[in-house]
């Protein structure tokens, strides 16, 4: 199974700046994904994968992929 992310990668510096992000997963096995945002007092997520950063943002936000397989 293969997971891509688009944009492969992305910073965000700014309080309120947002990207949507999108993922393209190979297998039918794992069609559905779930956004999560490690540090919701920094970034949050929407379920369609739109990411907004927070006014707490320090530095910029390096946005990650994280694939499980099992």
């Amino acid at each position: 199974t293969t997971i891509s992310l688009s944009p492969s990668s992305v910073t965000l510096t700014k309080d309120g700046q947002t990207k949507t992000l999108a993922v393209k997963v190979s297998s039918k096995l794992y069609e559905k994904v779930t956004w999560k945002s490690s540090n919701p007092e920094v970034a949050t997520v929407s379920t369609s994968g739109k990411v907004t950063a927070k006014t707490n943002v320090k530095q910029p936000l390096q946005l990650l992929l994280k694939q499980i397989v099992k």
